[in-house]
């Protein structure tokens, strides 16, 4: 059986140029619209919906933002 994660790259595969031609051009808009379209795995939901997001930003980085959560001192999370 083939993994999430796997099934994953092989839908990013086709779209990793055209997107990333389209992120330069700041069209990220359009950028979004065809890797939304090219999910795989039907709800957008639980650990394949997850993964999807991890390769996504593994394989697309400029896409999406990196999320900015507060931190202390410590380095742990702060949740308000």
């Amino acid at each position: 059986m083939i993994s999430w994660r796997s099934r994953s790259v092989v839908a990013l595969l086709p779209l990793l140029n055209p997107v990333r031609d389209l992120i330069e051009k700041g069209e990220l808009k359009e950028a979004r619209k065809m890797v939304k379209d090219a999910y795989p795995f039907g709800q957008r939901e639980y650990t394949p919906y997850k993964i999807w997001c991890e390769e996504v930003r593994r394989y697309l980085p400029g896409l999406y933002p990196q999320r900015k959560i507060p931190v202390n001192e410590q380095g742990v999370p702060l949740f308000r």
